[in-house]
C-alpha cells in the first residue's frame, strides 16, 4: 500500500486497526513520523479530559522525543510507535494500594497541587487515603439517574469533596482546595461510566 505524502486522505485514528498498515504504506520516514505525531497529538487532545495526568505525560514524552531527535525521522517514527501503543492502551499502571480509578484521580491531584513534582513522603499515604475515599464518595453518589443534570446534587458533591480535602490536612491541597474539588468533580463527570461499573 504505497501512499505519497501529497495524497489527501482522511486521517486514520491511532486506535484504528488499519493505522499501522497505513503508516507503513507512507513513502518516507518523515511522512511516517509526521503522520504518527499528528495522530498521537490528536488522540491526546481528544482524551485529555478523561485522564489529564496520563495524557499530559504522553504529550510531554512526545515533546522530549522531538527535542532529542529533531530531524531524525527514522528514529522519531520508531519512538512514536511506542507512544502510539501506549496511547492506544491508555492508563494501565496503578499507584500502589489504589484502584485504577483512584490512581487516575491521584495523578491528577498531584498534577494540580504539586505541579507534577514528587509528593512529600509524609503526605503520600494521606493522599492515597484521600483519593480512595473520594472515589468511594463518587461511586456512592453519581449513580443516581441524571445525576449531572441536578445542579444541587453536583454542588453538594463538590462541597463533600472539598471537606474531605480539608480534613486530609495536606498543605499543598489546602492551598487550592476549592479548585481541586471543582476539577475532581469535572473529571468524575468525564469518567462517569468507569466510576459506576
Amino acid at each position: 500500500m504505497e501512499i505519497s505524502s501529497s495524497q489527501k486522505i482522511a486521517p486514520v485514528r491511532i486506535t484504528d486497526p488499519r493505522f499501522s498498515e497505513y503508516v507503513r504504506g507512507l513513502s518516507s520516514d518523515r511522512a511516517k513520523a509526521s503522520e504518527m505525531e499528528h495522530a498521537i497529538r490528536k488522540h491526546c487532545t481528544v482524551h485529555l479530559e478523561e485522564d489529564p495526568a496520563f495524557y499530559k505525560r504522553l504529550s510531554d514524552k512526545m515533546e522530549k522525543l522531538i527535542q532529542e531527535h529533531k530531524d531524525n525521522w527514522e528514529v522519531l517514527a520508531k519512538e512514536y510507535e511506542g507512544l502510539r501503543r501506549e496511547a492506544e492502551a491508555g492508563r494501565s499502571e496503578t499507584i500502589e494500594g489504589l484502584t485504577r480509578e483512584a490512581s487516575t484521580f491521584y495523578d491528577y491531584v498531584v498534577q494540580l497541587a504539586f505541579q507534577g513534582s514528587e509528593v512529600p513522603a509524609d503526605c503520600q499515604q494521606r493522599l492515597k487515603n484521600l483519593m480512595a475515599r473520594i472515589v468511594d464518595i463518587l461511586q456512592e453518589t453519581i449513580g443516581i439517574i441524571d445525576f449531572w443534570k441536578k445542579p444541587i446534587e453536583v454542588k453538594n458533591l463538590r462541597g463533600n469533596i472539598d471537606t474531605e480535602i480539608l480534613l486530609a490536612n495536606i498543605p499543598a491541597l489546602n492551598a487550592k482546595h476549592e479548585r481541586i474539588a471543582v476539577e475532581v468533580v469535572k473529571l468524575a463527570e468525564k469518567r462517569h461510566e468507569e466510576l459506576i461499573k
